[in-house]
Protein backbone atom coordinates (compact mmCIF):
# COMPACT_ATOMS: atom_id res chain seq x y z
CA UNK A 1 0.00 0.00 0.00
CA UNK A 2 1.77 3.57 -0.88
CA UNK A 3 2.10 6.55 1.52
CA UNK A 4 -0.39 8.53 -0.41
CA UNK A 5 -3.71 5.78 0.14
CA UNK A 6 -2.49 5.85 3.82
CA UNK A 7 -2.90 9.09 3.93
CA UNK A 8 -6.66 8.76 2.38
CA UNK A 9 -7.62 6.12 4.38
CA UNK A 10 -6.50 8.19 7.47
CA UNK A 11 -8.28 11.31 6.75
CA UNK A 12 -11.84 10.46 7.87
CA UNK A 13 -10.63 8.86 11.10
CA UNK A 14 -8.54 12.84 11.65
CA UNK A 15 -11.31 14.61 10.34
CA UNK A 16 -13.81 13.41 12.84
CA UNK A 17 -11.23 13.36 15.88
CA UNK A 18 -10.61 17.30 14.41
CA UNK A 19 -14.11 17.84 14.82
CA UNK A 20 -14.38 16.09 18.28
CA UNK A 21 -11.16 18.50 19.40
CA UNK A 22 -12.95 21.20 17.92
CA UNK A 23 -16.40 21.14 19.21
CA UNK A 24 -14.48 20.28 23.19
CA UNK A 25 -12.08 23.65 22.00
CA UNK A 26 -15.07 25.82 21.20
CA UNK A 27 -16.82 24.40 24.67
CA UNK A 28 -13.86 25.38 26.63
CA UNK A 29 -13.65 29.14 24.49
CA UNK A 30 -17.26 29.70 25.39
CA UNK A 31 -19.88 31.35 23.73
CA UNK A 32 -19.20 33.74 21.27
CA UNK A 33 -20.07 34.51 17.24
CA UNK A 34 -17.80 32.10 16.31
CA UNK A 35 -16.13 34.41 13.66
CA UNK A 36 -12.06 34.13 14.52
CA UNK A 37 -13.21 30.50 14.16
CA UNK A 38 -14.74 31.22 10.97
CA UNK A 39 -11.59 33.13 9.77
CA UNK A 40 -9.44 30.57 10.42
CA UNK A 41 -11.50 27.96 8.87
CA UNK A 42 -11.64 30.35 5.59
CA UNK A 43 -7.99 30.32 5.37
CA UNK A 44 -6.95 27.01 6.31
CA UNK A 45 -9.38 26.28 3.21
CA UNK A 46 -7.72 28.42 0.92
CA UNK A 47 -4.56 26.78 2.06
CA UNK A 48 -6.47 23.20 1.64
CA UNK A 49 -6.76 24.35 -2.21
CA UNK A 50 -3.74 25.75 -3.17
CA UNK A 51 -1.45 23.13 -1.12
CA UNK A 52 0.24 19.93 -2.26
CA UNK A 53 -0.95 16.20 -1.38
CA UNK A 54 0.63 16.17 1.69
CA UNK A 55 -0.58 19.36 3.20
CA UNK A 56 -4.21 19.37 1.88
CA UNK A 57 -5.36 16.58 4.03
CA UNK A 58 -3.88 18.41 7.48
CA UNK A 59 -5.25 21.42 5.96
CA UNK A 60 -8.40 19.97 5.73
CA UNK A 61 -8.70 17.93 9.11
CA UNK A 62 -7.92 21.43 11.22
CA UNK A 63 -10.38 23.04 8.64
CA UNK A 64 -12.95 20.89 9.95
CA UNK A 65 -11.57 21.55 13.63
CA UNK A 66 -12.21 24.94 12.95
CA UNK A 67 -15.65 24.88 11.69
CA UNK A 68 -16.78 22.86 14.76
CA UNK A 69 -15.03 24.99 17.16
CA UNK A 70 -16.95 28.03 15.85
CA UNK A 71 -20.01 25.78 15.66
CA UNK A 72 -20.24 25.19 19.27
CA UNK A 73 -19.26 28.79 19.99
CA UNK A 74 -22.50 29.83 18.36
CA UNK A 75 -24.32 26.85 19.47
CA UNK A 76 -23.47 28.26 23.15
CA UNK A 77 -24.26 31.51 21.98
CA UNK A 78 -27.74 30.45 21.15
CA UNK A 79 -27.94 29.17 24.82
CA UNK A 80 -26.67 32.40 26.79
CA UNK A 81 -28.63 34.70 24.87
CA UNK A 82 -31.99 32.77 23.92
CA UNK A 83 -35.14 34.79 24.19
CA UNK A 84 -36.55 31.93 26.30
CA UNK A 85 -33.63 31.96 29.06
CA UNK A 86 -36.12 34.25 31.63
CA UNK A 87 -38.79 31.72 31.07
CA UNK A 88 -36.16 28.29 31.68
CA UNK A 89 -34.88 30.08 34.64
CA UNK A 90 -38.32 30.77 36.48
CA UNK A 91 -39.68 27.08 34.73
CA UNK A 92 -42.42 28.95 33.48
CA UNK A 93 -45.35 27.03 31.35
CA UNK A 94 -44.89 28.32 27.93
CA UNK A 95 -46.92 27.61 24.67
CA UNK A 96 -44.50 27.41 21.26
CA UNK A 97 -44.76 26.95 17.22
CA UNK A 98 -42.54 25.03 16.10
CA UNK A 99 -41.68 22.35 13.38
CA UNK A 100 -39.84 19.27 14.10
CA UNK A 101 -35.94 19.58 13.25
CA UNK A 102 -36.03 15.39 12.85
CA UNK A 103 -38.06 12.25 13.70
CA UNK A 104 -39.66 11.47 17.00
CA UNK A 105 -37.40 8.99 19.14
CA UNK A 106 -39.91 7.06 21.40
CA UNK A 107 -39.47 4.91 24.48
CA UNK A 108 -40.86 3.15 26.81
CA UNK A 109 -42.17 5.74 28.55
CA UNK A 110 -41.64 9.30 26.93
CA UNK A 111 -40.89 10.72 23.25
CA UNK A 112 -38.22 13.08 22.64
CA UNK A 113 -37.76 15.03 19.52
CA UNK A 114 -36.02 18.68 18.55
CA UNK A 115 -38.13 21.28 17.55
CA UNK A 116 -37.10 24.62 15.98
CA UNK A 117 -39.47 27.67 17.21
CA UNK A 118 -41.23 30.35 15.34
CA UNK A 119 -42.98 32.02 18.21
CA UNK A 120 -43.84 31.36 22.07
CA UNK A 121 -45.92 32.84 24.81
CA UNK A 122 -46.36 32.52 28.38
CA UNK A 123 -49.41 29.92 29.37
CA UNK A 124 -51.77 32.65 30.53
CA UNK A 125 -55.06 34.42 29.29
CA UNK A 126 -53.47 37.87 27.73
CA UNK A 127 -50.03 36.46 27.19
CA UNK A 128 -48.43 37.58 23.97
CA UNK A 129 -46.72 35.68 21.66
CA UNK A 130 -43.14 36.54 20.37
CA UNK A 131 -40.85 35.58 17.68
CA UNK A 132 -38.23 33.17 18.82
CA UNK A 133 -36.18 31.11 16.37
CA UNK A 134 -34.30 28.37 18.72
CA UNK A 135 -33.79 24.66 19.22
CA UNK A 136 -35.62 23.18 22.11
CA UNK A 137 -35.88 19.24 23.04
CA UNK A 138 -39.41 18.48 23.88
CA UNK A 139 -40.26 15.52 25.73
CA UNK A 140 -43.78 14.05 26.50
CA UNK A 141 -45.31 10.68 28.00
CA UNK A 142 -48.47 9.02 27.79
CA UNK A 143 -51.30 10.15 25.20
CA UNK A 144 -49.30 12.94 23.98
CA UNK A 145 -45.96 10.82 23.62
CA UNK A 146 -48.09 9.08 21.55
CA UNK A 147 -49.04 11.60 19.31
CA UNK A 148 -46.12 13.21 18.98
CA UNK A 149 -44.44 9.67 18.11
CA UNK A 150 -46.70 9.43 14.76
CA UNK A 151 -45.19 13.21 13.67
CA UNK A 152 -42.21 13.08 11.37
CA UNK A 153 -39.43 15.81 10.64
CA UNK A 154 -41.14 18.71 8.77
CA UNK A 155 -44.32 18.92 10.78
CA UNK A 156 -45.83 21.87 12.02
CA UNK A 157 -46.28 21.72 15.92
CA UNK A 158 -47.89 23.30 18.61
CA UNK A 159 -46.90 22.04 22.22
CA UNK A 160 -47.38 23.51 25.61
CA UNK A 161 -45.11 22.39 28.98
CA UNK A 162 -42.79 23.26 31.45
CA UNK A 163 -39.35 24.98 30.30
CA UNK A 164 -37.01 24.11 32.06
CA UNK A 165 -32.85 23.79 31.85
CA UNK A 166 -31.37 20.87 30.15
CA UNK A 167 -30.00 18.27 32.98
CA UNK A 168 -27.00 16.64 33.17
CA UNK A 169 -27.87 13.78 30.70
CA UNK A 170 -29.37 15.78 28.15
CA UNK A 171 -26.37 18.71 28.31
CA UNK A 172 -24.97 16.91 25.07
CA UNK A 173 -28.11 18.39 23.02
CA UNK A 174 -25.83 22.17 23.15
CA UNK A 175 -24.47 20.12 20.38
CA UNK A 176 -27.52 20.63 18.43
CA UNK A 177 -27.77 24.11 19.51
CA UNK A 178 -30.56 23.15 21.70
CA UNK A 179 -31.31 25.69 24.71
CA UNK A 180 -33.56 23.87 27.00
CA UNK A 181 -35.62 20.96 27.74
CA UNK A 182 -39.67 21.67 26.58
CA UNK A 183 -41.00 18.86 29.91
CA UNK A 184 -43.92 17.18 30.09
CA UNK A 185 -45.10 18.62 26.58
CA UNK A 186 -48.73 18.67 25.49
CA UNK A 187 -50.14 18.35 21.79
CA UNK A 188 -52.34 21.05 20.86
CA UNK A 189 -52.09 21.05 17.18
CA UNK A 190 -49.83 20.06 14.44
CA UNK A 191 -49.78 19.68 10.87
CA UNK A 192 -47.86 18.02 8.09
CA UNK A 193 -45.00 19.20 5.98
CA UNK A 194 -45.70 21.25 3.12
CA UNK A 195 -42.54 20.35 1.49
CA UNK A 196 -42.76 18.39 -1.05
CA UNK A 197 -39.22 16.44 -0.83
CA UNK A 198 -40.20 15.60 3.01
CA UNK A 199 -43.62 14.69 2.12
CA UNK A 200 -41.68 12.06 -0.34
CA UNK A 201 -38.89 10.73 1.93
CA UNK A 202 -41.93 10.06 4.49
CA UNK A 203 -44.10 8.23 1.90
CA UNK A 204 -40.69 6.11 1.05
CA UNK A 205 -39.68 5.29 5.22
CA UNK A 206 -43.65 4.54 5.22
CA UNK A 207 -42.84 1.73 2.32
CA UNK A 208 -40.02 0.70 4.17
Amino acid sequence: MSAGSGRLQLAPVSTAAAAIAGAFLGEHWGPGSGAAAALVAIVLAAIAVCAPSPWRVLAVVLTCGAIAAGSMQRALDGVAHSPFDAARRAGALVVVRATLVGDPRASRFATDVLVRTSTFALDHVGAVAVRAHRTLVVRAGGTDGVRLAALHAGDAVTLGGDLTALPPHDRFRRWEHAVALLARAKVTGWSRAHDPLLELADQLRGRV
